[in-house]
């Protein structure tokens, strides 16, 4: 009897074992799946947040490539309009040598003082008209190898004002 006693106690405790071991053992997956449903979750809006910062990578990429495509013609602009500025002054320095160069026949001795340009200060208009002259003749320069006939530039208004006032 003793053995038996001792033997439903044993017997007693092994289903105790049992039963707290399969709990555990319930207890132990459950937490496992939330573990891991919750670390899927994770990585899902990891994921997420990836894939929208991509996306925001490549357009801010783009952006970046308009905005040195229009540095880069902004800056060919400038050295352009810096090469005409140097152009023009060239021009001008050409202009004031030309105009150094006027002989004195060319000057009216204004109420005793210095002398005034004639065609300068008395006919402004031959100013315009005598530099489109010389803008329509270097504009022949580059395009054409021999020069055009007189007949074909009297109508330009510098010519045709000397003509008029030759005549």
């Amino acid at each position: 009897m003793a053995s038996s006693a001792a033997k439903k106690t044993a017997e007693a405790k092994n289903k105790q074992m049992e039963s707290e071991l399969s709990d555990l053992s319930a207890n132990l997956f459950n937490t496992a799946n939330e573990m891991v449903a919750t670390e899927r979750q994770a990585r899902a809006s990891a994921e997420e947040a990836l894939a929208s910062t991509r996306v925001a990578v490549t357009a801010l990429q783009r952006q970046l490539e308009a905005a040195k495509a229009g540095l880069s013609r902004e800056e060919s602009e400038k050295d352009g309009l810096r090469e005409a500025t140097k152009r023009k002054e060239v021009e001008a320095e050409e202009l004031k040598a030309a105009l150094r160069s006027v002989n004195d026949s060319n000057v009216v001795n204004a109420t005793g003082g210095g002398g005034v340009l004639k065609m300068m200060n008395s006919h402004v208009p031959y100013k315009n008209e005598y530099l489109g002259f010389l803008a329509h003749l270097r504009g022949l320069v580059g395009t054409t190898q021999n020069a055009p006939a007189i007949t074909s530039l009297l109508n330009l208004p510098f010519l045709a004002r000397l003509a008029l006032e030759d005549s």
